[in-house]
């Protein structure tokens, strides 16, 4: 199983996606490690912005196991010159759902094709994008993206 998890970020002139990419035992055995440091910290969700001095230390715990770090930007002034509207654009659907589908396209890439085993696919993002998020990565050639939500995150499985 290949799991992937992508959260939004953006400022005043960019929007986009970040997150990590990797097998499933990767995972698993980054999450025991991760829940101890939340736990040493008295914190229950760790979120760089709420923790930014605790940045360092978490990216040495994720550096240690094989994950692929996973990113795109997008300048929104530009990118609006080409997609004026909000939510629904024929180019690139909007700024948010072209993001994350380059970072699924980015997965794919790694593993060379889609993948034949399962992929489970965590992007956090407002229901507000989520279906044009589901629908991007769609169309970008992955295999089929569920449009059912979990918290507001599409999921791929």
């Amino acid at each position: 199983m290949i799991q992937a998890y992508l959260d939004d970020t953006g400022a005043e002139d960019f929007i986009g996606f970040g997150g990590f990419a990797g097998r499933a035992d990767c995972w698993e055995s980054l999450k025991n490690e991760w829940m101890a440091n939340n736990e040493r910290h008295c914190i229950s969700l760790f979120h760089a912005k709420e923790y930014s001095a605790l940045v360092p230390e978490y990216a040495r715990l994720v550096l240690k196991y094989p994950l692929h770090l996973i990113g795109r930007t997008i300048d929104t002034t530009a990118y609006a010159e080409y997609a004026p509207r909000t939510k629904r654009n024929p180019f690139g659907t909007n700024a948010f759902a072209s993001s994350a589908s380059a970072c699924a396209a980015r997965i794919f890439e790694w593993l060379q094709s889609p993948p034949e085993e399962d992929c489970d696919l965590v992007v956090d993002c407002t229901k507000e994008y989520a279906s044009s998020i589901a629908d991007c990565i769609n169309w970008s050639g992955g295999p089929p993206f569920s449009r059912s939500l979990r918290k507001g995150a599409p999921r791929h499985s």
